[in-house]
């Protein structure tokens, strides 16, 4: 998120009064909402998981019965 504020920080008090095209800000602009959209997508979904199998459930049991004793 602090990333996000630098940049429009910059943006908005360094680029835009050195860029005079319209379609750069534009560009910009649609970027920046991709950005926010996907970027409240990735915070926002369940990050999911991946099963074991028994066998590794069986290795990791013996892996650690091991380190403790």
């Amino acid at each position: 998120m602090a990333t996000k504020v630098w940049m429009y920080f910059t943006w908005f008090f360094y680029a835009v009064p050195l860029i005079h095209s319209m379609v750069v800000h534009c560009l910009f602009f649609i970027n920046s909402a991709l950005l926010i959209y996907h970027f409240y997508r990735s915070v926002t979904n369940d990050p999911g998981y991946l099963s074991p199998t028994r066998n590794q459930q069986i290795e990791v049991t013996y892996t650690i019965s091991e380190d403790s004793g």
